[in-house]
């Protein structure tokens, strides 16, 4: 499976009703072989395999293959969408055979980098590209080849943005974060907001990749805050930001 579309961190599909088609059948003529909901995320999975179900089938030659692709959530950029799906069930026209005595293990290989496609400011939609690959005998599932994170985090944007000026006085200060953040890292001692050398009080919230200290009361007209984000702060693989990000900016009139 290929890797998913840049931003994209997790594409959880839910499946059900696998269904083959033998060779000869009538065209309504199908077998069920899973009818349970599976659920699993592409990204995860990348080079691995998920086990979906098996059933006991008549030897002979087989057509086709489809399933229900029920619901398919898109993780991009730290927000989740509902990706948009095709109207009929996914079927993979490839012929194969089942040989007696013998398993036959059926391979659904989605393509995460073609099945969703980003179509628009917070649209995905499902555009399913499922390759059937066929193998005889006893074998081990494949697992995922786990690469540790060693990658720091960054910041990647801030609100108010560094150096800006007529900021308005009830506003929260909020910094977006290139990957996904461990909360527990995130708090009033590691996002501080300082007049001078005075600190503001505030609460410190995060979401998704977003960070957000809401000051406890408006803040002083015409005046420059200082925001910093610690190198305290940690992804979740535990690497923290290399350098403090620090940032400044000037409030307006109230």
């Amino acid at each position: 499976m290929d890797a998913p579309p840049t931003g994209v961190s997790s594409i959880v599909v839910t499946t059900s009703n696998i269904e083959v088609h033998k060779a000869g059948a009538s065209d309504d003529s199908w077998i069920t072989v899973v009818s349970q909901e599976k659920t699993f995320d592409l990204v995860a999975i990348q080079g691995a395999e998920v086990f979906l179900g098996q059933k006991e089938l008549e030897a002979g030659q087989y057509t086709q293959i489809r399933l229900d692709v029920t619901n398919v959530k898109v993780v991009l950029e730290g927000k989740e969408l509902v990706a948009k799906l095709p109207g009929e069930k996914l079927k993979v026209v490839s012929p194969w055979e089942i040989k007696p005595g013998q398993k036959t293990i059926l391979t659904l290989d989605f393509d995460a980098d073609k099945f969703v496609v980003i179509t628009g400011k917070d649209q995905a939609q499902v555009k399913p590209v499922i390759k059937l690959e066929v193998s005889q005998g006893e074998r081990p599932l494949k697992k995922p080849t786990i690469t540790p994170d060693t990658t720091a985090p960054t910041v990647s944007s801030t609100i108010p943005a560094n150096a800006a000026t007529g900021v308005a006085v009830n506003s929260k200060i909020t910094a977006i974060f290139s990957e996904a953040m461990d909360p527990l890292t995130l708090t009033t001692v590691t996002f501080t907001l300082t007049q001078g050398v005075t600190l503001v009080s505030g609460a410190v919230t995060y979401a998704g990749v977003t960070a957000t200290f809401t000051p406890t009361a408006n803040l002083a007209p015409n005046t420059v805050y200082t925001a910093t984000i610690t190198t305290g702060a940690k992804d979740l693989a535990g690497n923290a930001l290399a350098v403090n990000k620090v940032w400044t900016f000037t409030t307006g009139a109230g």
